[in-house]
C-alpha cells in the first residue's frame, strides 16, 4: 500500500499488471469528454462533457450499458464526482452552477446558484452530508444537502480542490503557482510553493500523497507528500499545455500513476519510481481525464 512503502524494497511492477486493450468504446457523448470517475465501488462510472451532459455508465454490463443521461446544464460539465455511499453525484459547470443528482432515479435534486464564475472543482466530506464547492471567482462554499451555506472562504481562485478522508483537511490548487492547504478543525491555512502552474490535482485514497499536474516542461506531474510537506516524485512524457489534463493513482498496490495527454495517448509510470512504463494509444484528441477503477487494478477509463 502507499502508506507501508519502503525505499528498501524493489518493487518490480510487471507489465502484465498494466491494462493495454481495450474492452470498451462509450460513445453516447456529442462532445469532448473532460471529466471521468469510478464510484467507490468501481460499479458505476460517470463522464462529464463539453456537450453539458452526465452520464452514468453500468461498468458491470459488458456493453457499457448508459444507466442515465444527466441533463440540466447549460454549458460544459468541468467536474463530477460521487457521494461516498455512492447514492448521489455531484457536477459542476462553466455555467455557474453545481448540481447535486440522486443516481438511482437519474433526477437533479438541488442547484447550488452562488458562484459568479465557472465552477472549476467541488468535495464531498466522508459522511456525504456536506461538500465544497470552489471556482475561478475566487470563492469556496461549504454546503449542506438541502443548500445551505455553511461556510466560506474567499481570495483563491480555485482550479481544483479535495477533501481528506478523514474530513480534516481541504486541499485546493490555484494558478498562481501555490497548495493551499485548509485545516478545518484548527482554521489554519497554508501553502506549499509549486515551481509552475497547477491546473488539477488528484488527491489518494489516505489523503497523504497529492498528485498536481503542471505546467512545466511542456506538462509535469508532481507528486507531494502531503504529511511531510515535500516533492518526492516528478513524472515527465506527457503532453500539456492548452488543456486541463488530470492524472490519477492506480494499479495493483496503486503503484502506477496514469494521465491524459494533448498528443492522444495515456501515459503510465511507475509511482514510486517515476519511471515511464507505457504509453498507450487508441484516442484521437486529446485525453483530457483518466481515472483507474478503485477495486479492479485492471480497468482504467480515459477520455
Amino acid at each position: 500500500s502507499e502508506e507501508s512503502y519502503s525505499l528498501f524494497t524493489d518493487h518490480m511492477c510487471s507489465r502484465n499488471q498494466v491494462p493495454r486493450e481495450t474492452k470498451q468504446i462509450l460513445s453516447h457523448h456529442t462532445d469532448e469528454v473532460w471529466v471521468v470517475q469510478f464510484s467507490k465501488s468501481g460499479k458505476k462510472l460517470a463522464s462529464g462533457s463539453k456537450d453539458c451532459t452526465v452520464i452514468v455508465w453500468d461498468t458491470e454490463s459488458s456493453t457499457g450499458r448508459m444507466l442515465h443521461r444527466l441533463v440540466g446544464h447549460t454549458q460544459a460539465i468541468s467536474f463530477v464526482t460521487w457521494s461516498p455511499d455512492e447514492s448521489m453525484l455531484l457536477s459542476c459547470s462553466n455555467d455557474y452552477s453545481v448540481r447535486l443528482w440522486d443516481v438511482m432515479t437519474g433526477q437533479c435534486k438541488r442547484v447550488y446558484n452562488k458562484h459568479t464564475e465557472a465552477v472549476t472543482a467541488c468535495a464531498w466530506f466522508p459522511d456525504s452530508s456536506r461538500f465544497v464547492s470552489g471556482s475561478v471567482d475566487g470563492n469556496i462554499f461549504m454546503w449542506d444537502l438541502e443548500g445551505g451555506e455553511l461556510r466560506n472562504w474567499s481570495g483563491v481562485r480555485i482550479n481544483d480542490l479535495a477533501v481528506t478522508p478523514d474530513g480534516q483537511l481541504m486541499v485546493g490548487i490555484c494558478g498562481a503557482k501555490k497548495i493551499h492547504l485548509y485545516y478545518l478543525a484548527t482554521g489554519i491555512e497554508e501553502t506549499l510553493q509549486e515551481s509552475d502552474n497547477t491546473t488539477s490535482m488528484f488527491l489518494s485514497d489516505s489523503g497523504r500523497f497529492l498528485l498536481v499536474n503542471t505546467s512545466a516542461n511542456n506538462g509535469e506531474i508532481h507528486n507531494w507528500d502531503l504529511r511531510e510537506k515535500r516533492l518526492v516524485q516528478k513524472y515527465r512524457g506527457q503532453k500539456q499545455g492548452r488543456f486541463v489534463i488530470r492524472s490519477a493513482f492506480g494499479g495493483t498496490d496503486m503503484s502506477f500513476v496514469i494521465s491524459g495527454s494533448e498528443d492522444s495517448q495515456v501515459y503510465l509510470w511507475h509511482r514510486h519510481k517515476g519511471k515511464l512504463l507505457e504509453v498507450l494509444a487508441g484516442h484521437t484528441g486529446t485525453v483530457n481525464s483518466v481515472t483507474w477503477n478503485p477495486v479492479d487494478p485492471y480497468m482504467f477509463a480515459p477520455a
